[in-house]
C-alpha cells in the first residue's frame, strides 16, 4: 500500500493530462462534448480521451467526426443542477473539474456536505498529506462509483464491518470517521484501522 500511495503524484499528473485533453476536445466539439465526457455519458475512458486529444492538432476534422458520433449515441442532457444534486451525497466519491485550479483539477474527493448549489469536498494536500475542505459548485463535481476504486472500496467495507459491530468506543468511532475522508489512505492511517480490527477480531 505504501508503494501505491507513493504513486499518487503520478496519478494526479495523469488526471491533469486528462483535464487538458478534455479542454482540447471541447475546443473542437464545444461545451456539450466536455460535459458528456466528464459525466461519462459519452462512454469514453480517460485513455481514449487523451489519445483523441493527442491526434487533434494533426487531424481535427477526423476528431470532430468521432466526437459528433459519440454525442449522437447518448441522450440529451437533463437539467444539470437537478441531475448533479441527485447524484451528490455526503460521503460520496466525486471527481473535481476545476481547470483554473491545478492543485485540485481532475482529482477525486469525498463529499463532506451538500448545499443547494454547492458541495464541500475533502481533498488531501499533497505536500503536507493533510486533508482539507474545498467548496465547489455542484456542476464542477461528477459522482464516481466506489466500485471503480477497488482499494478504497475495500477500506470502506472494512470500516462498515466495524461500525456494524455496534460496540465501538467514542474514540474508535472518531478514528473511523476520520478514515472515511481520504480517497487514498496512508500507511499510518491503515495501521490505525488494523489496530481497531485486531481489538475486535474473534
Amino acid at each position: 500500500m505504501g508503494t501505491q500511495f507513493k504513486a499518487s503524484p503520478k496519478t494526479i499528473r495523469r488526471d491533469a493530462e486528462f483535464a487538458t485533453a478534455v479542454d482540447t476536445l471541447s475546443q473542437i466539439g464545444g461545451e456539450q462534448v466536455k460535459w458528456k465526457i466528464l459525466n461519462r455519458s459519452a462512454g469514453m475512458t480517460k485513455k481514449e480521451v487523451i489519445a483523441l486529444a493527442s491526434e487533434a492538432p494533426n487531424n481535427p476534422a477526423k476528431i470532430a467526426k468521432v466526437l459528433e458520433k459519440r454525442c449522437l449515441l447518448v441522450k440529451p442532457e437533463q437539467p444539470p443542477t437537478l441531475a448533479h444534486h441527485l447524484t451528490l451525497e455526503v460521503g460520496g466519491l466525486v471527481e473535481v473539474y476545476a481547470p483554473d485550479r491545478e492543485d485540485v483539477n481532475g482529482r477525486l474527493g469525498r463529499i463532506q456536505s451538500v448545499a443547494d448549489k454547492t458541495a464541500t469536498v475533502w481533498l488531501r494536500h499533497i505536500a503536507t498529506l493533510t486533508l482539507q475542505l474545498h467548496t465547489f459548485k455542484q456542476k464542477a463535481l461528477t459522482a464516481v462509483s466506489l466500485e471503480s476504486q477497488p482499494a478504497l472500496k475495500q477500506v470502506c467495507d472494512r470500516i462498515n464491518r466495524l461500525y456494524n459491530l455496534g460496540n465501538l468506543d467514542p474514540f474508535e468511532l472518531e478514528i473511523l470517521s476520520l478514515l472515511e475522508r481520504p480517497t487514498v489512505h496512508t500507511p499510518i492511517e491503515l495501521q490505525y484501522l488494523e489496530q481497531i480490527e485486531a481489538k475486535y477480531k474473534h
